[in-house]
């Protein structure tokens, strides 16, 4: 009876210590910014990122081309409360503070760190001068 409460124990332990890596809630976004005005200068450039209200805990956009644009949720799968920032240093890796879980700008994939699940993908649709971020 011992031995079965011990290994019962252990187990529970075991479950409990680890972190669910899961995706940030959804939230609902729907917004559309000219991305070429001097409001979103961070995005007035190929490479360019700007943060904006909206999701969970934020969006963050990287213009990937002249006309091609990709949106993330800022929420960590790890810790859904945190935003993940942009590195300054690296513009193409976004960083989690909380557990330094690493992603690539280009489609939200973790390259470091304990998440294991890509960042929530908004859709961004670029048209007519207007970029269209929604889910």
């Amino acid at each position: 009876m011992k031995k079965t409460f011990a290994i019962l124990l252990l187990a529970c332990l075991a479950l409990c210590s680890c972190k669910k890596d899961e995706e940030a809630p959804l939230a609902y976004v729907n917004f559309s910014i000219n991305p070429d005005s001097p409001a979103y200068s961070g995005l007035n450039t190929v490479g360019g990122y700007e943060y904006l209200t909206g999701g969970y805990c934020g969006v963050v956009v990287f213009r990937i081309s002249w006309t091609d644009f990709v949106a993330y949720e800022r929420g960590c799968p790890i810790h859904n409360s945190t935003g993940v920032e942009v590195d300054p240093d690296n513009s193409v890796i976004m960083e989690c503070p909380e557990c330094h879980s690493q992603f690539i700008y280009t489609d939200g994939t973790p390259i470091q760190g304990p998440a294991r699940s890509p960042l929530r993908q908004y859709n961004a649709v670029y048209s007519g001068g207007m970029l269209h971020v929604y889910n």
